[in-house]
């Protein structure tokens, strides 16, 4: 009998210990997948609005810990808390900036978090390292 509950509890030990090891590197397996389709989908971005993205990398340096930012015209004023900062981007410093910014929207890189009139959004932390890795 105990034999046979020793062979049990051998194969049941067998089975979790594959279990884990099998999810353990399928993990991994997918955590570089995602890298790579990050820095696939950064390099896309590069080569669709290389001067946005410069911008976004220098600005990045200057202010590390700054994840929004706001789309406004150099005529306009925005009035926001002195104590936080916001970065901007402009206009006439882009074209098709709103549509460059949607795209990097619909490939996961910021978050739309428009409030009011003013167009604002959120750098993903994904995005922030893979801009912060890329200089």
């Amino acid at each position: 009998m105990t034999k046979y509950l020793a062979g049990i509890l051998t194969g049941i030990f067998i089975a979790c210990a594959g279990k884990y090891l099998a999810d353990k590197y399928t993990d991994k397996r997918r955590g570089m997948e995602k890298k790579r389709a990050g820095d696939s989908d950064l390099q896309y971005v590069t080569d669709k609005m290389p001067e946005l993205i410069a911008e976004m990398r220098d600005d990045l340096t200057t202010n590390p810990l700054c994840r929004e930012f706001i789309l406004f015209s150099k005529r306009g004023s925005y009035n926001h808390n002195p104590n936080k900062k916001i970065l901007s981007y402009f206009f006439e410093d882009h074209d098709n900036l709103r549509e460059k910014v949607g795209i990097l929207e619909n490939l996961g890189f910021v978050d739309d978090i428009t409030f009011n009139d003013t167009h604002r959004y959120c750098m993903s932390e994904h995005f922030a390292e893979l801009l912060r890795l890329a200089i």
